[in-house]
């Protein structure tokens, strides 16, 4: 699973899609426009804030 997730994650860029076709992980889930809102939501903030950024505006939510 190790070496198709690399080839995954290296072909889409920024594109998460690729990642979420591996139904071996995620099933249904990627049909779910809930689903696909927060996982892009999440990158878009990975991206602008980092992970010390995001995880911070995580946990002020909570």
């Amino acid at each position: 699973m190790a070496d198709i997730l690399t080839q995954q994650a290296r072909s889409g860029g920024f594109d998460f899609k690729p990642l979420l076709s591996l139904t071996e992980i995620f099933g249904d889930l990627p049909h779910s426009s809930r689903f696909v809102e927060a996982v892009s939501s999440k990158l878009r903030s990975l991206c602008e804030f980092g992970v010390k950024g995001t995880l911070d505006r995580l946990l002020q939510a909570n």
